[in-house]
């Protein structure tokens, strides 16, 4: 099982990139809101034209769509992490710097 650290970026608000998680392929978009101050995720199909799930917030410390029973997903877990060990949250400038996200590969 192995985990690897995503490529997260803090110079834009709202992108989306591609991504193979154990053999599929997904488009991981990521939108900060100002308003709540907040990282969001979704994923979709490789072509972006299936929304899989949207808007999961970014929390630290917690897996990110355990929650969620569906076979479209990845089989694995997003959780991320503050690596200052501050436990602060992720804000604008600094998810993708402190704030790291990791996916867990399922066994």
């Amino acid at each position: 099982m192995a985990t690897l650290v995503l490529p997260i970026r803090s110079d834009f608000k709202a992108y989306d990139f591609q991504i193979d998680l154990e053999g599929i392929i997904y488009t991981l978009d990521f939108g900060f809101n100002t308003r709540a101050g907040r990282w969001y995720m979704s994923i979709y199909d490789q072509a972006k034209e299936n929304l899989y799930i949207g808007d999961i917030p970014i929390l630290i410390n917690i897996p990110l769509h355990d929650q969620y029973i569906d076979d479209t997903l990845p089989p694995g877990r997003f959780i991320a992490l503050d690596e200052s060990g501050q436990n602060k949250e992720a804000t604008d400038e600094t998810f993708g710097s402190e704030i790291k996200l990791f996916y867990e590969e399922s066994e």
